[in-house]
């Protein structure tokens, strides 16, 4: 069963359909391109294009150009839509051009940070230039860019301000990645840390340009803005490509971990999908979709899933 098959048997099944209240198409969308900057350091456009990058996405541009201005930005763009260059450009343009000048990056996990700093590592190596980075796990020392999450950043620096005097002397941008995972007491936490942070940084004398990236959501200019406490412009125009998409929104009854209905939207395009049978029909039994569940929610609707039980029931 190809994915055309199984989109038409979901819908020809009305146990499926009952519980969708909004089934939508979305096109194809051709990649929109932008030239590299011209504020750009010359060591860094020869780099990216070894790596097959010879122009940026509009939205990259775009994030470039406001941070240039000196503004606060949120992107909010799709996944695999290049928010990664959309910080680390601006980051290692400044720090190329002023060898004193600072980065925070925040990550919500170490293990995402990991992850997501691998790209600027390869940059900078591939440059060949003494562009210090490490991960502050409190027994890391400072570099141009220090990456660490909200719990080290008030725990084992904040606090210990004095063995960061460079750092907060200097600090230019803080980046704040997927910042729709701070939501209740982890956000409220988050905003409070940040706003220790701008208060260090006014004492010592800096006045740092947060740039702030999230899956999209409905409300990222105001989340973000929450956070740090000044207005951002929001950019949520992606100009990198897109195949076909179909979104269902499927309710979830109430049973399902007591939410009551919740909206959940399902991209059966975002990934390779995994299907299996379930009781003797041979039907949908896993497919892979894009929420916004806790970590712990998600791993248990996977495993109740996986144990070939379908949401709608």
């Amino acid at each position: 069963m190809n994915l055309e098959q199984l989109i038409d048997r979901l819908k020809r099944t009305p146990s499926f359909m009952e519980n969708v209240t909004h089934w939508e198409t979305l096109p194809a969308k051709e990649a929109r391109f932008a030239p590299f900057p011209e504020a750009l350091d010359g060591r860094l456009p020869p780099v990216l294009a070894a790596r097959g990058v010879h122009q940026l996405y509009t939205h990259q541009r775009e994030a470039f150009d406001r941070v240039a201005e000196g503004r606060d930005i949120c992107v909010v763009t799709p996944t695999a839509s290049g928010k990664t260059m959309c910080y680390n450009l601006p980051v290692l343009n400044a720090i190329l051009k002023n060898g004193d000048a600072r980065a925070l990056y925040l990550f919500p996990t170490k293990a995402l940070s990991a992850d997501q700093v691998s790209e600027l590592y390869e940059l900078i190596e591939a440059m060949d230039v003494d562009v210090k980075t490490f991960t502050y796990d409190g027994d890391t020392p400072a570099g141009h860019i220090v990456v660490t999450n909200p719990d080290m950043l008030h725990s084992g620096i904040l606090p210990h301000h004095t063995k960061w005097v460079k750092l907060f002397e200097n600090l230019q941008y803080v980046v704040i990645d997927e910042i729709h995972a701070y939501r209740g007491v982890f956000g409220s936490n988050l905003a409070n840390v940040i706003r220790r942070l701008t208060r260090l940084c006014k004492f010592y004398g800096s006045n740092p340009q947060f740039i702030c990236c999230s899956a999209t959501i409905a409300n990222p200019g105001e989340l973000a803005s929450t956070l740090i406490g000044r207005p951002v412009d929001v950019i949520d125009q992606s100009g990198a490509a897109s195949g076909k998409v179909r979104d269902a929104v499927q309710k979830i009854v109430d049973f399902f971990f007591g939410k009551g209905q919740i909206c959940v939207s399902h991209r059966f395009i975002r990934k390779a999908a995994h299907f299996s049978e379930f009781a003797l029909l041979g039907f949908l039994a896993f497919f892979m979709y894009d929420t916004y569940f806790s970590a712990r929610e998600k791993t248990a609707i996977c495993a109740f899933l996986a144990a070939g039980t379908t949401l709608a029931g």
